[in-house]
């Protein structure tokens, strides 16, 4: 004969049954975790690529400002502090008068570098003088200072390159993070990570924090900046570290 069920054992059951359906209906939903293409954006973001004009601009000048100051390395001190002067104003900018003095300060080391290398040509066949040796080493003093000075310039030009990188990347990564989690806030992103990292799933949200950071943080007027002396018409291999895709200095913005 079959037993009654106890109606302590059926009410457990029945409250099992009951927990049961509402944990089903009140199970907290999957976590939402978004994926972006940090080199993406960066080839997207419009400021960046204002700010990496600029950039080129600056160096690009400031190179050729080194190679046309190269030509004068046989003025003596005061004519050397002259040519500075006068490249300082760059070269479509320049009056006539500055062009004339140049060309003559020009002409002046021209001369000397050919006495230079007349004496050169004595002393290889033996024939210099006394006073013809004091008046070479006095010769050789003048190009190696002009040399050793380039060569400081060349050097501050690369290490202020490398800080105007610097500057440029941490003043583009900070409008990319306020994207990012504007976007995880609205769509209620719990996570968000780059896609370099992610092997499989994630909802990508790239073209958001395309749009999201431009909005943000759109090109300032007058980005560009102001020409160096000898600067040339915009062109030429941009100073970047990295694959193209990437900020100046290398890594994401």
């Amino acid at each position: 004969m079959r037993k009654p069920v106890l109606p302590v054992v059926a009410a457990t059951m029945l409250l099992v049954a009951g927990l049961s359906s509402a944990f089903a209906q009140t199970a907290p939903p999957a976590v939402r975790i978004g994926v972006v293409d940090l080199e993406l954006v960066g080839r997207k973001f419009d400021r960046k690529a204002k700010e990496e004009e600029a950039l080129t601009q600056w160096y690009v000048g400031r190179q050729s400002f080194l190679q046309e100051l190269d030509k004068y390395i046989f003025c003596v001190d005061d004519e050397w502090k002259q040519v500075l002067a006068l490249l300082d104003t760059p070269k479509g900018q320049r009056t006539p008068e500055q062009d004339a003095q140049l060309k003559a300060l020009l002409d002046e080391g021209t001369k000397r570098e050919t006495r230079y290398k007349d004496l050169e040509a004595k002393q290889a066949q033996g024939a210099l003088t006394k006073d013809e040796e004091n008046s070479l080493k006095e010769l050789r003093e003048t190009p190696t200072a002009r040399t050793a000075d380039l060569r400081n310039r060349a050097e501050n030009i690369e290490n202020e390159l490398q800080q105007r990188m610097a500057a440029i990347r941490e003043a583009l990564m900070k409008p990319v993070r306020d994207a990012v989690n504007a976007i995880a806030a609205e769509r209620g992103f719990a996570l968000v990570l780059e896609k370099d990292w992610v092997y499989f799933g994630g909802e990508d949200i790239t073209e958001d924090v395309i749009k999201k950071v431009n909005e943000m943080a759109p090109p300032p007027a007058g980005t560009a900046v102001p020409p160096q002396p000898g600067t040339p018409p915009a062109g030429g291999e941009k100073p970047k570290e990295g694959d193209g895709g990437k900020p100046p200095g290398g890594g994401n913005p």
